[in-house]
């Protein structure tokens, strides 16, 4: 009786190593996936919020950008808003804002932005605004890690 060959093993590794590289594909992308979209968008709008009021001369607003700050960042945020909340009290203006909304989410498992828009009432004809706030994920919740990148108008 004859012998058969034996087939290469070049078939079956070159499926296994297809298989390998879509499942570590796909396990990269399942843990790169954002995490708690909505908390993100939460903290974002509340510091938005508080922002404006503080441009509303209300310094007392400022207080609460503690509870969704990055604890390396909170004096720093603490610091601009008492500065916004003097230079309003200082010039007079009165401001604020209605129609608060999330436009955008764009946070990945730890760090992302997110933007706010609405409108921003002045003693003047109301204003279109826009908040793109730089937030990072620690301790599991999202907290602001900077300031925003506004635009009003």
């Amino acid at each position: 009786m004859a012998s058969r060959p034996t087939d290469s093993a070049a078939p079956f590794l070159f499926i296994a190593g297809l298989v390998l590289a879509v499942t570590g594909y796909l396990g990269w992308h399942a843990l790169q996936a954002p995490v708690d979209t909505q908390e993100a968008a939460d903290v974002a709008t509340r510091a938005t919020d508080v922002t404006v009021r503080a441009g509303g001369g209300n310094p007392g607003a400022c207080s609460e950008m503690r509870s969704f700050t990055a604890a390396d960042q909170v004096d720093a945020a603490l610091a601009r808003c008492q500065d916004v909340a003097a230079q309003a009290q200082a010039n007079g203006v009165a401001l604020a804002v209605r129609d608060l909304k999330v436009t955008q989410v764009d946070v990945g498992r730890s760090s992302g932005t997110v933007t706010v828009e609405g409108t921003l009432l002045t003693p003047g004809p109301p204003l279109s605004m826009r908040f793109t706030w730089p937030l990072v994920r620690r301790d599991g919740h999202w907290r602001v890690s900077g300031g925003a990148d506004v635009k009003v108008g």
